[in-house]
């Protein structure tokens, strides 16, 4: 283990701390921390990949800063500077020298910590539109959905896979966290961050009950430095890659049943896409 690698670790653990001060976060305020990459997650103009995906973990600022000091730990005891989870996989980058035995055990800690977490109250969200249903995301003109009712709107924004993504991730996150302020972070440099701030305006649009709770959206995560995003990486492939393999017969990673137990997943296909926007509406 390298001095500079214990030293990326620990550094990143007291920037999630400098993190929240910084942004106020009180100690029982919800944080959504979102993954939203779409080179692993999927892109819906690539023909090669399947899925698009979106997603990420929702806790409170207290229970963020457990888990990274878990996660923190972790990191310096295999002398990783940070965590990716298709380097990871593939044994690629800081992890190409490692071998399965080694691979293995990292994967057993990270499988405790994420358990632990879970079972106290962490939760991990997500959405995942399938490439054959939504073939260009330009077909959307969600601008002209203004001032329309529900059902009217949904026609206009249902093709826009981004968004329906989006939606869905702010959806669980109010539900599961009912009471007290919502903060949402997106990793920096995000191929959504350029999006969301307009996505987000028009989710309050229609659901302007939430406007008080959910205090701004912030864009500069960097995944490196705040560990609570490489949770959000970790949980965004994992659904990606259970979707792709779903037809495939092929069991669920451990990860995933996991990461499955209390989340808020949503596989949009067209009924249930529709459905959860007049949930979505109602409740709001």
């Amino acid at each position: 283990m390298s001095a500079v690698q214990i030293q990326t670790s620990r550094a990143a653990l007291s920037a999630f701390a400098e993190y929240a001060f910084g942004l106020g976060w009180a100690p029982d305020d919800a944080i959504l921390m979102i993954w939203a990459y779409f080179d692993d997650s999927g892109d819906p103009g690539d023909p090669h990949d399947r899925t698009l995906t979106i997603a990420g973990g929702v806790a409170t600022t207290d229970a963020w800063s457990r888990w990274a000091q878990d996660w923190a730990h972790l990191l310096e005891d295999f002398g990783v500077a940070w965590f990716h989870t298709v380097d990871f996989e593939h044994l690629r980058d800081q992890f190409k020298q490692w071998s399965a035995e080694r691979k293995e055990s990292f994967r057993a800690r990270l499988l405790s910590i994420v358990r632990r977490h879970i079972d106290q109250g962490a939760r991990a969200v997500g959405c995942v539109v399938p490439h054959d249903y939504v073939p260009r995301e330009e077909r959307a003109r969600r601008g002209t959905a203004r001032g329309l009712d529900p059902v009217a709107a949904w026609s206009l924004i249902e093709d826009d896979p981004w968004f329906v993504c989006l939606t869905w991730c702010i959806y669980a996150a109010s539900r599961l966290s009912p009471d007290g302020r919502i903060h949402v972070v997106f990793a920096q440099k995000s191929k959504l961050s350029g999006k969301a701030a307009e996505y987000f305006s028009d989710i309050i649009l229609h659901a302007p009950k939430l406007e008080s709770r959910f205090r701004g959206l912030n864009f500069l995560g960097e995944p490196r430095n705040l560990l609570p995003l490489q949770m959000a990486d970790l949980v965004a492939w994992h659904l990606r890659r259970y979707n792709s393999r779903l037809h495939g017969g092929e069991r669920p990673r451990e990860e995933y049943s996991v990461l499955r137990r209390h989340a808020w997943f949503h596989k949009a296909d067209p009924p249930r896409m529709f459905e959860g926007w007049l949930a979505w509406i109602q409740d709001s």
